[in-house]
């Protein structure tokens, strides 16, 4: 009997060394794999995700030249900003991320739209143009962070 309990203690230490390992195993092909450039791999973005950013992207490229040139009327800031709002909300409702990405996404939103009340004039004393300008940072940002295959940054050409 006393031969059978280190034989014992020696298969439990063996099957609990073993657990922790294919825990490690597992969570490590989880991981999302880095693309070449990339030191930390991108979060993943689905299609409204991609179609929102897109669009978002090609209000501001129509708008950025008033904004700036201060020549951007009170209408359009706020026709400007509720298209802004309005895509913003399609894509909180439509994407189906989560975690880390869902976290990430709600970020920049946020950040977007702050960008675009300024550009509508919410509180007193906003310029458009530092909205707008807020809204292309966030836009130059968001590549490093999301995986959107064919992004054009603002500044690029399509």
């Amino acid at each position: 009997m006393q031969r059978s309990r280190p034989i014992a203690f020696l298969a439990l230490a063996a099957l609990l060394s073993t657990a922790p390992l294919a825990v490690a195993q597992e969570q490590q092909t989880q991981k999302i794999v880095p693309r070449a450039g990339f030191a930390i791999a991108p979060l993943p973005t689905d299609e409204p995700v991609r179609d929102g950013m897109d669009a978002i992207r090609d209000l501001v490229k129509a708008n950025h030249g008033l904004a700036v040139h201060r020549s951007m009327t009170p209408e359009q800031g706020v026709d400007f900003a509720g298209k802004v709002h309005a895509e913003a909300a399609k894509i909180r409702k439509q994407t189906k991320l989560s975690g880390e990405a869902l976290d990430r996404l709600s970020e920049r939103l946020t950040e977007i739209e702050a960008g675009a009340d300024e550009v509508e004039g919410k509180q007193p004393g906003a310029d458009p143009a530092d909205g707008m300008m807020q809204i292309d940072a966030v836009l130059e940002k968001y590549p490093t962070e999301f995986d959107h295959p064919g992004w054009v940054p603002v500044k690029g050409r399509r």
